[in-house]
């Protein structure tokens, strides 16, 4: 059994000033700033040699980290408590995963430069193994994302310039929805959580046509809503950056102006209106709350720090914020209950928040 280093912190309670002081000196503990609603104290750090993670996710009980690794050829399964990672061997380039929180199943990119060669593999933690290798069914690129349907049944396949919807309990398996595009190229898709619609980021290839969110409906294949902002650009080719709520009620994509300046743009499903804009680069949906992790982009004149995570309230303000990683935040993830959240930075480690309940400061 392989070990990740792990390093734990001890809980700073935010009403002893001088042990907060002392642990901000010695860049150990948390900034938690005073007008903050909750506090989330550091509970686990793990080091990676400063390999690069694509995508994090977690198992359904919150005891495990699936790590998708770029540079380093299997996905690691890490034991938040002890430390240990189980390696899954792959091949290619990076690998986005995928861990469907109904059937337990976890599902596998493996990146290729050669699309011939791109495939996803379904791993059953319960059996040790994969269970599944589904090929790629056509040559267009390799796969950019995957997205597991609510109940685990149905796999969304995306490379850039198609997208397809499989039912993998078919033998062989069925294709549900497929769009082919040989012009223009998509730079994301969602699929909505009640698994009725998907929303494509389009940047449709004309200056004159600002890129929009289109939301189609699956069994008609219709576009039913179309979402724009304007002073946009373009939109970033990163499915992390498409994304519905857990409710389905607001979509968010990272856009960027005419500046070249990226932001998180946020819109009300029903009413196709702007909610807010963020300057952050990744978002993390709370499973159970309207709250959102992100983190914090600086703008023109360096303002903000890169390295912090926002907890904020959707469309309100800042309930916390997270301090301690050295360098820039690539992925967020939240537990299935919300009780912790996941980071990874390119200072190279993989870090665990944990929201202390409300009589911890008594």
């Amino acid at each position: 059994m392989n070990s990740i280093q792990k390093r734990y912190k001890p809980i700073v309670y935010w009403h002893i000033v001088s042990i907060v002081m002392l642990y901000l000196t010695m860049q150990i503990s948390i900034s938690i700033d005073a007008q903050d609603t909750f506090l989330y104290t550091e509970i686990a750090r793990f080091d990676t040699d400063w390999t690069t993670i694509a995508s994090l996710d977690w198992n359904p009980d919150g005891t495990q980290l699936a790590l998708g690794m770029c540079g380093v050829e299997e996905v690691r399964i890490l034991n938040i408590e002890s430390g240990d990672y189980q390696a899954i061997p792959t091949q290619g380039r990076c690998a986005e995963i995928d861990w469907n929180k109904v059937s337990g199943r976890l599902a596998i990119v493996e990146d290729s430069a050669q699309c011939y060669n791109s495939q996803v593999l379904i791993w059953q933690p319960q059996r040790q193994q994969t269970v599944h290798t589904f090929e790629k069914r056509n040559c267009r690129g390799s796969i950019q994302s995957i997205q597991w349907n609510a109940d685990g049944t149905q796999l969304l396949i995306f490379d850039g310039m198609s997208v397809q919807l499989w039912d993998i309990e078919t033998d062989p398996v069925e294709t549900i929805l497929g769009i082919n595009r040989d012009d223009q190229r998509m730079a994301a898709v969602a699929l909505s959580p009640d698994d009725t619609q998907l929303a494509l980021a389009d940047n449709h290839n004309d200056p004159e046509i600002l890129p929009s969110v289109d939301v189609m409906d699956i069994v008609s294949g219709e576009i039913v809503q179309q979402f724009t902002d304007e002073g946009a650009s373009s939109l970033l080719e990163l499915q992390d950056f498409l994304s519905w709520s857990p409710e389905g009620n607001i979509l968010a994509a990272l856009l960027t102006d005419l500046g070249g300046r990226g932001s998180m743009v946020f819109w009300d499903v029903e009413s196709e209106e702007r909610i807010f804009r963020s300057r952050s680069s990744t978002i993390a949906w709370h499973p159970t709350e309207n709250y959102i992790a992100l983190n914090v982009v600086p703008d023109d004149a360096g303002q903000g720090a890169y390295k912090d995570i926002f907890v904020r309230e959707i469309g309100g303000d800042v309930v916390a914020t997270l301090t301690g990683h050295q360098g820039e935040v690539f992925v967020l993830e939240w537990s299935p209950d919300g009780t912790m959240l996941a980071s990874f930075s390119d200072d190279g480690t993989i870090r665990i928040w944990e929201r202390q309940s409300d009589d911890s400061d008594e």
